[in-house]
């Protein structure tokens, strides 16, 4: 589907930008953007919602833990010591193409 887009000239000159030096196309960004955002909204429609009409389902955090085998991890009450590992690299902020 091709759809057309009336950008303000300073952000098309900065998404023109950064498709220029990461080689990828200002579409791409733009296809990204576009579907974080639509995710970012349902997210917030689906809690308002469930805010709205609170009969459903709901399990605690702790019972989400358990169920997923993540009673253990850091932030849970029940804490490991770990042992001191090196830092990760970052990733790089240049997309591979």
């Amino acid at each position: 589907m091709t759809l057309a887009v009336r950008l303000d000239a300073k952000l098309e000159k900065r998404l023109t930008k950064l498709a220029n030096e990461t080689h990828r196309t200002k579409t791409y960004y733009v296809s990204r953007a576009l579907e974080n955002y639509l995710e970012d909204m349902e997210d917030m429609y689906t809690a308002l919602y469930r805010l709205e009409n609170p009969s459903g389902p709901y399990r605690t955090m702790e019972e989400v833990k358990r169920e997923l085998g993540l009673e253990n991890t850091v932030g849970s009450k029940s804490r490991k010591k770990s042992k001191k590992t090196r830092p990760r690299r970052p990733k790089s902020h240049h997309p591979v193409s």
